[in-house]
């Protein structure tokens, strides 16, 4: 295996640098934050850790998005059950896989000092923004596949390389699709417009089938484990019906989709979608709407290498936004288009400092170059400094850092049912999504609808209601309402009034009564 160089470690070690100082302040999972209180982290917390105890994912229990999202919190949680300890390293990990493409994509073009300063800014608009939103979304773990795919794609849409795409590219690719649809498949219009650069750049259709071929093959490849993981079980039909068929046939339908909406309607509806979210996340879109228009009139470019990125852009905020549902984090994959605003801002600083160098008349010498070096060095830890700095200012989520542990109800219910020796340690959370007391109290759930979806199905309510007029659970977890038979079998164990930013519930805490 070949060994890293220095340089290599010290670039690794810049993106390390830069993934921290960035997410210290964007994320929730980060230790600064009391607790990462999203429902929707949680759910996949959840998720992730019963899968590590024994449960089985879709046929046990339910949530709906992809496996790999559930392998990576189920590792996470390896290193912590009750705090997202584990996930904010992952975050970090593949925020460093995100920044190693980004450079690589703004090396393409610029030298590396210039690439080196403006990585942390671009790192910091992107995860400053709404998009964003809490921190540990699917759409987050899936980011670094595209802003792969994109590096792959780029050469082939420089001004001097029109060469088809390899083989290898292309399986490449296909892996990190495969890997993609093993998540949030709503992201894979990005590599239907990859396969459509590769389709315009093949040159002849027999040469285009076999990338197809090689693509598929790819992209079946990261589907393997689980086949046989659910394959073992018995389990491949409640793959297929959570995954696959709920996504599509029910959860999207919440949104436009169940309106019967006509083209011209729903051209409109996108639209709107794009225009807010133009506004909500504007110091992204600012630098995706610049990108696009330098790589569309570029000197020299071909019809090709001018509408890639917009028809890039366009597939991927289709498949994101065509079924209809559309909420904050939706936009996240979005921000891979950010990069080329990054790049038209360094192409012109690129040639005035080039400028300058040829105005200069004295010679190189070794200690110029190591002052040089300096600068460099002393320049990039400024600029990851004040990256943190904009996350800070910019991030939704930090007056959330005022607040302590103490002010989070699940600091109290946690610990109300730890110090409950007698009740059985089982949970019920009722009329919300995962709230985060089977992460805070490290409980297991036992019910299939262990939180209540957003699914327009009676299956929730009918079987959460079931587990509450049979007293199935020692503990219920209500949220603003609960139903008036809990008092059959539960009596009320604590109640706390959430405060968060302009939002506020009453949490409630039952316990079984012997």
């Amino acid at each position: 295996m070949k060994k890293l160089t220095r340089n290599q470690i010290a670039l690794l070690f810049y993106f390390a640098l830069i993934s921290f100082a960035v997410l210290l302040f964007a994320s929730r999972s980060s230790f600064l934050y009391p607790m990462n209180n999203w429902d929707d982290s949680n759910s996949y917390f959840t998720m992730g850790k019963s899968m590590f105890r024994g449960i089985l994912i879709y046929r046990d229990i339910f949530d709906q998005k992809g496996p790999y999202l559930y392998l990576i919190y189920g590792l996470a949680s390896l290193i912590s059950r009750t705090t997202f300890t584990g996930v904010f390293l992952f975050e970090i990990l593949f925020g460093i896989l995100d920044l190693a493409g980004y450079y690589k994509i703004l090396r393409l073009q610029l030298r590396k000092e210039t690439a080196l300063i403006l990585l942390p800014f671009l790192f910091a608009v992107t995860f400053s923004s709404f998009s964003f939103y809490w921190g540990g979304c699917a759409e987050e773990f899936c980011l670094p596949a595209l802003v792969w795919t994109l590096y792959l794609l780029l050469p082939r849409l420089q001004n001097k390389t029109r060469a088809p795409f390899s083989c290898q590219e292309v399986l490449t690719a296909g892996l990190l699709c495969g890997y993609v649809a093993c998540i949030k498949f709503t992201l894979l219009g990005f590599f239907f417009a990859f396969m459509l650069m590769v389709l315009f750049r093949s040159g002849r259709v027999v040469r285009f089938l076999k990338s197809c071929g090689v693509f598929l093959l790819g992209m079946a490849l990261p589907a393997v484990p689980w086949l046989i993981y659910f394959g073992i079980h018995g389990a491949l039909s409640d793959w297929y019906h959570v995954y696959i068929y709920t996504n599509v046939f029910l959860y999207s339908t919440f949104g436009a989709a169940s309106r019967g909406e006509s083209a011209g309607q729903k051209i409109y509806a996108l639209s709107k979608i794009l225009y807010w979210l133009f506004f909500d996340n504007f110091q992204y879109f600012i630098f995706i709407a610049a990108g696009m228009l330098f790589m569309f009139f570029r000197r020299g470019a071909d019809l090709l290498q001018r509408l890639a990125v917009p028809v890039l852009f366009v597939f991927t905020f289709l498949g994101i936004y065509i079924g209809g549902a559309h909420l904050p984090y939706y936009a996240f994959p979005l921000t891979v288009f950010a990069v080329f605003g990054f790049l038209a801002t360094g192409v012109p600083a690129e040639a005035v400092y080039k400028k300058l160098r040829r105005s200069r008349t004295d010679k190189k010498t070794t200690s110029a170059l190591r002052r040089g070096a300096v600068a460099t060095v002393l320049c990039c830890i400024a600029a990851a400094a004040l990256s943190s700095l904009i996350v800070y200012a910019l991030s939704p989520n930090s007056y959330y850092l005022s607040y302590t542990k103490d002010d989070v109800f699940l600091t109290r219910f946690a610990k109300d049912i730890r110090e409950d020796t007698v009740t059985e340690h089982t949970l019920l959370n009722y009329n919300c999504l995962d709230c985060g007391l089977y992460t805070a109290a490290d409980i297991d759930p036992t019910c299939y609808w262990f939180q209540t979806q957003t699914l327009a199905i009676p299956d929730v309510f009918d079987e959460q209601h079931r587990y509450i007029r049979e007293g199935r659970t020692g503990f219920v977890v209500c949220r603003d309402d609960y139903p008036d038979f809990i008092t059959d079998h539960y009596e009320m164990m604590d109640r706390f009034h959430q405060v968060m930013g302009d939002t506020q519930h009453d949490y409630y805490l039952f316990r079984k009564v012997k």
